[in-house]
């Protein structure tokens, strides 16, 4: 049995994004249902979610929100989840 999650430090409120962009080859397949490959649907995601972030802060202005921008590669995929490869550098 896990052990239920327990903060370091106080977090307040806020959301963190975190977007995580597939290195592999197969993004250059179509996507599902679309006659696009799937890296060009893939960039219209980021600008679309900051967008309405954009929104949401002007709303909000005293709300944080955190993005993280990471790349990997798909090892395994499962319904919604999928490892990812470290990013080496």
């Amino acid at each position: 049995m896990r052990a239920a999650y327990q903060a370091d430090v106080e977090e307040g409120l806020g959301a963190a994004v975190a977007i995580v962009v597939d290195m592999s080859g197969s993004m250059r397949d179509n996507a599902p249902g679309d006659t696009r490959p799937k890296h060009v649907v893939a960039q219209e995601a980021p600008e679309a979610m900051l967008d309405a972030t954009d929104a949401f802060i002007a709303k909000r202005p005293d709300f944080p929100i955190k993005i993280g921008i990471y790349e990997g590669k798909i090892l395994a995929e499962a319904p919604g989840v999928g490892e990812r490869e470290p990013v080496k550098r």
